[in-house]
């Protein structure tokens, strides 16, 4: 994993995650990158205990800067126990697509499978599939973190179960 790391720690294969602005101010993102091999799947779980005013991130990209090409998927901020997956652009939010309201249960679930031209993101159990993304690199890096928005924020989850396979 490289940095920025800020807000994460790993024990016995969890990632957990937990930050609070408890001051107003600007919106930022905090995360981190992991490198994957050329073709294959990534595949993880995550699970949120609070998502206040703040996006969780999840997504492959083709160099470790968030402003690389990109298959962005996020959670948006609300009630973590029942939430829309929506894919984003990175380079102006915007919404491409998304789910309807699911259940986190014992977490979302996601899988990212990816070779040197492309990207596609599944939510588990085949619930929701985007189109492949183009991000023309041999290099792909896989990227978790978050989102805190305008105002104050908190956050608190895992990403648990995280499999990578060629």
């Amino acid at each position: 994993m490289q940095e920025p790391v800020y807000v994460f720690s790993a024990d016995n294969g969890i990632l957990s995650f937990l930050f609070e602005r408890a001051a107003n101010g600007p919106v930022e993102t905090y995360g981190m990158f992991a490198p994957l091999p050329e073709s294959g799947s990534v595949t993880f779980k995550v699970r949120l205990k609070d998502l206040s005013n703040v996006d969780l991130w999840m997504g492959i990209f083709s160099t470790p800067d968030l402003d690389g090409s990109s298959l962005l998927m996020t959670i948006p901020s609300g009630n973590p126990k029942n939430r829309v997956i929506t894919q984003k652009s990175v380079a102006n939010y915007e919404t491409i697509q998304n789910t309807q309201n699911i259940t986190q249960g014992d977490g979302f679930s996601f899988t990212f499978t990816f070779n040197a031209l492309s990207a596609r993101g599944t939510v588990n159990p085949n619930v929701f599939v985007t189109n492949p993304v183009s991000i023309p690199s041999a290099n792909k890096w896989l990227f978790l973190g978050f989102r805190g928005l305008t105002g104050s924020y908190r956050v608190e989850g895992e990403f648990v179960d995280l499999v990578i396979e060629e």
